[in-house]
């Protein structure tokens, strides 16, 4: 497990959270591997104390990047969320059903120009700088941080966000189409 005191922060963390109307669940995430023509399942564990803490910074530094670009007014992308009807998932999301139940009930998270709420996640703002996946999101965001640190001005303004952003949104659609048709 963790040492003693990075899961106290990871769980101090989720309870802050959870407080400010968090929904959080549990997905274990799949692994599919081949290997000698042998396909191998592995399932992790969402609750496991790495997968925890992993989750809990990713989310903190998210909302911080999102203070900071406020605090200086940077142009940035911020991810809202508006709470959803119903919660289906009770305390840390161990019934393995309720997670993909209340997906399908979760309102979409939208990305937008002016910071809001994400609800999901239980933050006042977020401004996606760190992602699991790793997005172009993420790297325009970054960039705009690091260069406003250095230089002490936007790298970006607001419309050349939106351009890069439907520019992005326009090739995920392409490939969405291309691996439809496929």
């Amino acid at each position: 497990g963790l040492p003693g005191n990075l899961g106290s922060v990871a769980l101090a963390l989720r309870k802050t959270r959870r407080g400010r109307g968090a929904v959080l669940m549990a997905e274990p995430q799949l692994q599919v591997t081949v290997v000698d023509e042998k396909i191998e399942l592995q399932q992790s564990d969402p609750a496991a104390p790495g997968a925890l803490l992993l989750h809990e910074l990713c989310t903190w530094t998210n909302a911080l990047a999102g203070a900071f670009c406020q605090e200086h007014n940077l142009a940035a992308l911020y991810e809202a969320q508006s709470a959803p009807t119903r919660c289906l998932v009770e305390g840390d999301g161990t019934d393995p059903v309720a997670p993909f139940e209340q997906n399908k009930i979760m309102p979409r998270a939208t990305v937008q120009l002016d910071p809001g709420p994400h609800h999901g996640l239980g933050v006042t703002s977020t401004s996606p700088v760190v992602n699991a996946t790793g997005s172009y999101l993420d790297l325009l965001v970054q960039q705009q941080i690091v260069h406003f640190l250095r230089a002490g001005r936007a790298r970006y303004s607001r419309e050349e966000l939106v351009q890069a952003f439907h520019g992005t949104r326009a090739a995920w659609e392409q490939a969405a189409t291309i691996e439809t048709n496929a």
